[in-house]
């Protein structure tokens, strides 16, 4: 049975609160799994990593969901705590989203493209097509979904890419040769 979600009522005092988490400590990730050489598979993820289990502990109470431990091999050489991960995707990720996008200062982009990003995974943006000798149906975007996927993957990136210095427009972190 498909679990529904069911958004929860949040004071905007909450919402200010965790979008300072989000700006800081969140990471807002869209991937493209090729699953086999015919198939694009993408996925859409809220995260928030802390090795203080009272923020984990805040979001799920406010938000919902759930969290898990990094396995040790996980966690950096210099840990020396456990780091437990909370993950948000599908429904509660863009509850999330749209309920702390008016708080949100330095994430506030990158929550327009995941919100623009996860519109393209509702029903409206696919035909269902008769399988050959089957009497099953599948789902295949509709024209134009996948180019505006990819952009979104591109723009985000661009946004994550951290040596890349917006004030001067060159790479800041390359060595100039002598």
């Amino acid at each position: 049975m498909k679990r529904t979600f069911i958004e929860p009522k949040n004071s905007d005092l909450v919402l200010a609160y965790f979008a300072g988490i989000v700006d800081g400590e969140g990471s807002i990730t869209i991937s493209d799994c090729r699953a086999s050489q015919k198939k694009m598979h993408f996925t859409t993820q809220f995260d928030l990593s802390s090795t203080d289990m009272v923020l984990i502990e805040w979001t799920i109470k406010h938000f919902g969901g759930k969290y898990r431990k990094y396995t040790p091999a996980q966690y950096s050489s210099k840990s020396r705590k456990t780091v437990y991960k909370y993950s948000a995707t599908g429904k509660r990720l863009e509850y999330i989203l749209r309920a702390v996008m008016p708080f949100l200062v330095i994430k506030k982009r990158e929550a327009e493209i995941m919100l623009e990003m996860r519109s393209t995974f509702h029903k409206d943006c696919k035909d269902y097509v008769k399988t050959k000798g089957g009497n099953n149906f599948h789902p295949r975007l509709k024209e134009g979904i996948l180019e505006k996927r990819l952009k979104c993957i591109a723009e985000l990136k661009k946004l994550h890419c951290r040596n890349y210095n917006t004030y001067s427009g060159s790479h800041s972190f390359k060595r100039k040769k002598n």
